[in-house]
């Protein structure tokens, strides 16, 4: 209501698309009606990263519903957006093509293709901008879900401290939630580096809070 009485589309798009991401896992097709609305104020607007955002978050309500022809549009669409330079006063800065190929894999991990996930977020894994730690930490976390779901147990258990560093730097919910998951998660494979995995990360997750 504030941005509608402040005539300001882009704002008003940005809120859509952050309300649309807290339905997703509840109400996805709620979830999906705000994310078309944010798509249409933005529609006749600059390509800018609040095009990314809103158009990774179509995606992520998509892996939801099962959609995967929308999907694989919306992460294209996003990725042709992310590569656009940053607009002065954008509300997205942060949508850029590692935080798109992170938001994807994380899709795919809903879509139930650990190793496309693991694949995606290969390439992105040490290129994030300053100021984006939080994120990075999600990135690795959810890289480190996708290995152990694809039964690559012993490579995660490599990467573990990495991970684990990053995330006590700049914990968070949605890394959390992806290390949480491994810790769940029963053996894939390789049940010895499997049950090391989870060992370690359990460990580190119930000291830590998040903000």
């Amino acid at each position: 209501m504030h941005a509608q009485a402040a005539d300001n589309p882009h704002l008003e798009a940005m809120i859509l698309m952050r309300w649309a991401n807290v339905l997703a896992p509840s109400d996805p097709r709620a979830s999906a009606t705000l994310s078309e609305r944010a798509e249409r104020l933005e529609r006749t607007s600059p390509p800018s990263r609040l095009h990314a955002a809103i158009a990774r978050q179509r995606a992520a309500v998509a892996a939801v519903l099962g959609d995967r022809a929308t999907f694989d549009n919306q992460v294209k669409r996003a990725r042709d957006y992310a590569s656009a330079p940053v607009n002065s006063g954008d509300f997205a800065p942060y949508a850029d093509l590692a935080y798109v190929a992170s938001e994807e894999a994380n899709g795919l991990l809903v879509l139930d293709e650990p190793e496309s996930a693991a694949a995606t977020l290969a390439g992105h894994i040490n290129n994030w901008a300053p100021g984006q730690e939080r994120d990075h930490a999600v990135a690795l976390s959810r890289w480190l879900q996708a290995l152990a779901m694809s039964g690559e147990a012993r490579t995660a258990l490599e990467h573990c401290e990495q991970v684990l560093l990053a995330y006590g730097r700049a914990p968070s919910v949605r890394s959390r939630s992806a290390l949480q998951a491994v810790a769940r998660m029963r053996p894939v494979g390789d049940e010895i580096h499997h049950t090391a995995l989870r060992r370690r990360i359990a460990v580190t997750i119930e000291g830590t809070r998040c903000p």
